[in-house]
């Protein structure tokens, strides 16, 4: 049998619900979740980002896909592009410069 001891005192149980790194948000029903504050820069984009993000119309991004040339992450019927790929395809396409934009 145990018993409790008098002489502790209560551990500080607001250090616990308040993470540095996540925002606590307080659902409709009382409940706790934690969220990754907004600020957090995404990984990877979806196609109408990802072809505004390298200026190219969804319809050649669809290309560039098919053709091998950017690599995409098929996630359930999504697909994503993560940005590392988008600027090492840049960065592959990379020319340099002569004079004007279209010589």
């Amino acid at each position: 049998m145990w018993r409790a001891e008098a002489t502790k005192e209560p551990p500080d149980v607001t250090q616990r619900l308040v993470p540095t790194t996540k925002e606590v948000i307080v659902n409709w029903n009382g409940f706790y979740r934690h969220q990754e504050p907004a600020s957090a820069a995404p990984l990877s984009l979806r196609p109408r980002e990802a072809a505004a993000a390298i200026g190219v119309s969804v319809s050649t991004l669809e290309r560039l896909v098919r053709s091998g040339e950017i690599d995409s992450v098929l996630i359930g019927r999504c697909r994503v592009f993560e940005i590392e790929t988008l600027k090492a395809y840049l960065q592959s396409r990379r020319q340099p410069a002569k004079g004007g934009c279209h010589e």
